[in-house]
C-alpha cells in the first residue's frame, strides 16, 4: 500500500516501477498550466506523472504499477494523471475509498469526464458531490459525502466461499472444506449452488443453495452472492485449490478492493512448466464491438439472446494479461473472484450469459463501465486441480511486451525432465473404486464381469494402462443417443480419474459428437481432454505436498528469469513461501 499522510503540502512524483520499463514521466513546458490552479494549493498531497515545477520543493518519488494500492490522505490533487495512462482508474478508486466522509479529491487535467475519470461513474453516484471549478484546463472537485458500497462491508475477517457447480464430487468438496477450515479466518461459510439432485451430497460438506431456474453459471454466481451472510465473497470453481496464505494475502492487499483475483498456477505437460492458467486476461482487439456498441462506450448492457452469442457479437482476441500494466481492457476470467457482497450485487454477472459465451469478459467490461476495476492481488497464488484444454491452447497468445519486461521477481516455475522422482503418483485403489461404481451405473449386469476383470487386472498407474482399461469399459456401455444421458455418461467417466480434465463445455462438445452418430469409445478416449489426462498420469506431474522436496531449486533458478508473466512483489523468501502455499 502506498500510503501518505502529511502536515505540509508534498508533491508525489509518480514513477513507473522498474518492472514495467515504461516511462510515464512527462516533460512538457505546458505542465505549469495544470499546476497553476489555486484549488491545488489547499491540498496536502499533489500527485502527478508530470515533472512538477521547481516551486514544489518537497517532492517524493514513488514507483507504481498495476499491482499498487494507494492512500494519499484526506486531501489530494491529481494533476495530469488522467491523460497519462489508465492506471488512473484503480488509483482514483483507492484514493476515494481512503478519504473520510467530507474529504476531497481535486482532478486537474486537459479533459475531465466520465470516459477518463472513474469518479463520474454509477458506482460513486451516491457517495460523491461533483463541482467543476475551472475549464481549460478542467478543474473538478470530488467531495465524499457518504461511504461507498465497498465500505459498507468493511473488514477482512468474515468470508463467504461460494462455488457454482454442475456435477459435485464428494471427495473434492471435502478437500475444499478442509482447506477453508485451515485458513485461520474469524468467520466463514462454504456455499455450493447446484441442482436439488445433489442436495444431500453437498449438505455433508457445505450449505446447499438451489440453482436458479435458468441454471447458467452466471446466474448461479449471483444466487450465491445473494445467499451469502458475510461481506467478503470468494467466488470460485471447484477446480481451484485455495492458497494456504489466503488470510495474510488479503490482509496485505488491503480492504475496499473492487474485483480482485489471484494468479492461478497449473502444470502444462506440453512445455513441462508450471504456468499461469485462466486467471486474468486482456482483450487485445482495439476495434471490438460489444452488442453493437464500441468497447469505449460506458453503457454496455444489452439484452442477450441465445441466437446471437457473444462469440459472434464480439470480434475479440484475448491473452493472459500482465497485471502490472493495468488497462481497462483487463478482466478476471471467472476462475476466482474476491469481491465485497455489496459490490457484486451492484455489478454481478449477466444471468442470461452462460459459460462459453465469454461471460467473464462481458462482466469485466461492464464492471469498469460502472466504475469497478478488476485487479490482481499479487500476494498469493491458487492452483488449478484440472486442465481445460481450451485455456492451455490459449497460452500461445502471449502479450508481446512480456519478452522485454523486467518483472522484478516475477516468474513461472520449471522442472527438469530428468527429475529423479515423480511429483505425483496415481492412487490405483481410488481409481479402481470409482471405475467399479461407473460400471455398476452404466453397464448392464450381464456384461459387467469382463469390465470388472479388466479393472482388477490393470495397474491403473500409467497413461497406457488407463487408456487400455477405459476402452474395454466404454465398449461395454450401451449408449442411448440422448443429450442428457450422454453428457452424464461422459462427466461420470472423467470423474473416475484424479483431477479429471473436463468442464461443462468439453462435455457438451463430446456429447454432441456422440449424439450425432459418432462411436462413443473413439470420441471419449480419443478426445484432447482424455489424452491430456493420460499424459499427466504418465509423466507424474500432478503435484501434491511433496512439491516442497522437489521445487526448491526450481524456484531459485526461476527467480532471476525476467521474461515471464507471473507477477509478484516482495523478496525471494516471500515469493518462495507464496508458491509453496499454492501447493
Amino acid at each position: 500500500m502506498i500510503q501518505l499522510e502529511c502536515e505540509e503540502q508534498v508533491c508525489v512524483q509518480l514513477v513507473p516501477s522498474r518492472a514495467t520499463l515504461k516511462s510515464h514521466l512527462i516533460q512538457d513546458n505546458s505542465n505549469s498550466i495544470l499546476f497553476s490552479s489555486p484549488v491545488i494549493e489547499k491540498c496536502k498531497a499533489v500527485v502527478s506523472w508530470m515533472s512538477a515545477p521547481e516551486s514544489y520543493a518537497d517532492k517524493q518519488f514513488v514507483e507504481v504499477d498495476g499491482l499498487s494500492r494507494f492512500n494519499f490522505g484526506s486531501s489530494v490533487a491529481f494533476v495530469g494523471v488522467l491523460t497519462a495512462n489508465e492506471l488512473c482508474f484503480p488509483m482514483l478508486w483507492d484514493a476515494f475509498h481512503a478519504l473520510p466522509v467530507g474529504g476531497e479529491i481535486v482532478v486537474v487535467d486537459y479533459v475531465v469526464n466520465a470516459h477518463n475519470c472513474i469518479l463520474y461513474r454509477d458506482y460513486f453516484k451516491d457517495s460523491v458531490e461533483i463541482e467543476t471549478v475551472g475549464n481549460s484546463p478542467s478543474v473538478v472537485v470530488f467531495r465524499k459525502i457518504a461511504l461507498t458500497l465497498a465500505e459498507t462491508n468493511k473488514g477482512l475477517g468474515d468470508w463467504s466461499f461460494c462455488i457454482p457447480i454442475s456435477h459435485p464430487n464428494g471427495t473434492t468438496l471435502a478437500e475444499i472444506r478442509s482447506q477453508i477450515e485451515g485458513l485461520g479466518l474469524a468467520k466463514y461459510e462454504l456455499l455450493i449452488c447446484s441442482s436439488p439432485h445433489y442436495k444431500d451430497l453437498i449438505s455433508e460438506h457445505a450449505t446447499f443453495v438451489q440453482e436458479p431456474d435458468n441454471g447458467t453459471l452466471s446466474a448461479k454466481k449471483n444466487t450465491l452472492a445473494a445467499a451469502a451472510q458475510y461481506g467478503n465473497l470468494c467466488i470460485f470453481h471447484d477446480r481451484v485449490s485455495l492458497p494456504k496464505n489466503f488470510k495474510s494475502a488479503v490482509e496485505k492487499y488491503g480492504d475496499n478492493y473492487g474485483l480482485a483475483h489471484f494468479q492461478s498456477l497449473i502444470f502444462d505437460p506440453t512445455i513441462n512448466r508450471i504456468i499461469r492458467y485462466s486467471d486474468y486476461h486482456v482483450n487485445l482487439s482495439t476495434n471490438a464491438t460489444f452488442f453493437g456498441e464500441t468497447d469505449n462506450d460506458l453503457h454496455l448492457e444489452k439484452t442477450f439472446s441465445k441466437d446471437s452469442t457473444l462469440f459472434r457479437e464480439w470480434n475479440s482476441e484475448f491473452s493472459i494479461a500482465n497485471p502490472r500494466l493495468y488497462t481497462t481492457q483487463m478482466y478476471g476470467t471467472g476462475t476466482l473472484y474476491i469481491c465485497k457482497k455489496a459490490v457484486w450485487e451492484f455489478c454481478g454477472q449477466a444471468p442470461e450469459i452462460d459459460w462459453n459465451d465469454l461471460e467473464d469478459l462481458e462482466h469485466g467490461h461492464r464492471s469498469i463501465s460502472k466504475g469497478v476495476p478488476s485487479r490482481v492481488n499479487p500476494h498469493a497464488f491458487t492452483r488449478s486441480r484440472r486442465v481445460r484444454s481450451i485455456m492451455l491452447g490459449s497460452q500461445r497468445h502471449q502479450l508481446s511486451d512480456w519478452s522485454n519486461q523486467n518483472l522484478s521477481g516475477s516468474q513461472i516455475i520449471s522442472r527438469d525432465a530428468s527429475a529423479t522422482k515423480k511429483l505425483f503418483s496415481v492412487d490405483p485403489t481410488r481409481v479402481r473404486k470409482e471405475l467399479y461404481a461407473f460400471i455398476d451405473d452404466f453397464i448392464p449386469s450381464a456384461s459387467r464381469r469382463p469390465a470388472y476383470k479388466a479393472v482388477s487386472a490393470s495397474a491403473l498407474n500409467t497413461g497406457l494402462s488407463l487408456f487400455e482399461v477405459s476402452i474395454q469399459i466404454l465398449d461395454l456401455v450401451p449408449v442411448l443417443r440422448e443429450p442428457g444421458f450422454v453428457k452424464t455418461l461422459i462427466a461420470r467417466f472423467f470423474d473416475c480419474f484424479p483431477f479429471g480434465a473436463h468442464d461443462d463445455s468439453s462435455v457438451r462438445r463430446l456429447a454432441m459428437e456422440v449424439v450425432g452418430g459418432g462411436y462413443h469409445v473413439d470420441i471419449i478416449a480419443g478426445s484432447p481432454e482424455f489424452r491430456r489426462l493420460a499424459d499427466l498420469c504418465e509423466t507424474g506431474i500432478f503435484i501434491d505436498t511433496g512439491i516442497k522436496d522437489n521445487l526448491g531449486d526450481a524456484i531459485l533458478r526461476t527467480w532471476a528469469d525476467k521474461q515471464t508473466p507471473l507477477a509478484f512483489d516482495g523478496s525471494y523468501e516471500e515469493f518462495s513461501k507464496a508458491i509453496m502455499a499454492a501447493f
